[in-house]
């Protein structure tokens, strides 16, 4: 009895692992979009005697439906490229953070503290990165 109960145990044993590896391979489509950008100091806009300095970069492939349900990521490089930070990020004492609508994105800098002024930020890399996604 013992002779069968064990031989009954190993091939259920061994169905539920035969069966149980089943492998599933998902193939998805790259669903994300790298878009470069230069600012210029001519771009960053103040309208408080430089407080807060701000540029808009446009960005068509931002629609409602990606605004609603996708994510965007934004990177700014300090070295032309070389290396990038994704914001929100505080650098050399700058707060950068941005804002995304339909269209376009607006980046913000402003002193760590939000009271001090600070230069205009100039020539910056960014990086963008749309990721689109289902709700």
């Amino acid at each position: 009895m013992k002779r069968i109960l064990s031989i009954a145990c190993c091939c259920l044993l061994l169905m539920v692992a035969a069966t149980s590896c089943v492998k599933k391979e998902y193939v998805e489509n790259n669903n994300t979009k790298t878009i470069p950008f230069t600012t210029t100091s001519t771009s960053w806009k103040t309208t408080d005697g430089g407080r807060n300095w701000t540029t808009i970069l446009d960005v068509a492939e931002i629609d409602s439906y990606l605004n609603t349900n996708g994510g965007i990521l934004v990177y700014l490089s300090y070295d032309n490229g070389a290396h990038y930070e994704q914001l929100p990020e505080v650098y050399n004492g700058i707060s950068y953070s941005y804002e995304h609508a339909i269209g376009s994105i607006a980046i913000t800098a402003q002193a760590y503290n939000s009271t001090a002024q600070i230069t205009n930020p100039g020539n910056t890399v960014v990086k963008v990165v749309l990721i689109d996604s289902a709700p």
